[in-house]
């Protein structure tokens, strides 16, 4: 998956669930909203590895 075709939907419900675990909505940069719908949005999971800092 290349995240830099995404964008994070709402910031306010990213989120760290510890140290190395992120979730957020985001929605492909290619998929504008049209009248009447709504962006298709994704949720991902980034889990960083531990040995990296």
């Amino acid at each position: 998956m290349n995240f830099t075709n995404f964008k994070i939907a709402d910031d306010k419900k990213a989120f760290w669930t510890d140290h190395d675990t992120f979730y957020t909505e985001v929605y492909p940069l290619n998929s504008a909203s049209a009248n009447g719908k709504k962006q298709k949005t994704a949720y991902i999971k980034i889990q960083l590895k531990a040995d990296l800092f």
